[in-house]
């Protein structure tokens, strides 16, 4: 139940008359409401305040922008269901010499105007004459006749978007990691070579220094006994000690001339 109605731009409550016991019943209300017969001779008006249980929404979300308020907020409370405690005012009052009785339903709060949220009236005794008036939009609306179409809609589509929503957080999550490995990889990457070529200037060593280093290392990896049998090449020729190191030269230079 979110704080106050005042969270979200409306709520909304559902009305049912009952003309042969002459009560209304009120969503969010235990009992239904004694609508005329507190009016009495000597007392032309009375008052009472009560709290309802009320369904409260906003006109985003998946609402469409022409959707009518009252859809839309029946709408998102389909999908949130949140609720809110909404103060109310019920009054009993008499006009024309007790000869026509008013019951109304007014907003406990700033800010929303003096219309009651429902107003009925009955002349005399014939339930016939019972006439109910609300506050024109936007203060007031009804669901539109496509209401229910639209709910089938949102209630049909309303699973799978959330799992939609749902595998497109967990990919991004991981995209965001293997983003941010990458970056981190590279930084160090950065920060090592830095750390590097500072201690060869320190040294007193050459960027090519460091190739020829890098290419011997690599050739007496590719000539150990573990790489030869590996390629294969333990039964083959000897190759002579001359021309394994002109060999060498060679393929360090190659290596070299490669990465620059």
């Amino acid at each position: 139940m979110v704080d106050a109605y005042t969270s979200r731009q409306g709520f909304a409550l559902d009305y049912k008359l009952d003309r042969a016991n002459l009560t209304l019943a009120v969503s969010g209300l235990e009992q239904p409401l004694s609508i005329f017969r507190h009016t009495l001779a000597d007392v032309n008006e009375r008052m009472e305040e009560v709290n309802v249980t009320a369904r409260a929404g906003d006109t985003d979300g998946a609402n469409l922008p022409w959707f009518p308020q009252a859809d839309a907020i029946l709408l998102f409370w389909q999908i949130h269901r949140e609720y809110a405690s909404v103060p109310l005012t019920l009054q009993w009052s008499a006009q024309e010499a007790g000869e026509v009785q008013k019951f109304d339903i007014s907003l406990n709060g700033q800010g929303h105007g003096d219309d009651a949220l429902l107003s009925l009236k009955l002349w005399g005794n014939d339930t016939s004459t019972i006439r109910a008036s609300v506050p024109l939009r936007p203060h007031s609306s009804s669901p539109s006749y496509t209401y229910p179409v639209r709910v089938a809609v949102i209630l049909a589509l309303a699973p799978f978007s959330l799992f939609i929503a749902a595998v497109f957080e967990s990919f991004g999550g991981l995209f965001n990691s293997l983003v941010s490995w990458i970056f981190t990889a590279i930084f160090f990457g950065l920060l090592v070579s830095g750390v590097v070529a500072a201690g060869m200037y320190c040294l007193g060593k050459r960027p090519q220094e460091l190739v020829d280093i890098v290419g011997d290392e690599l050739q007496k990896l590719r000539d150990s006994e573990v790489m030869r049998r590996w390629r294969g090449t333990d039964g083959g020729e000897e190759v002579p000690a001359g021309n394994s190191q002109e060999q060498k030269k060679s393929s360090t230079e190659a290596d070299v001339s490669h990465v620059c």
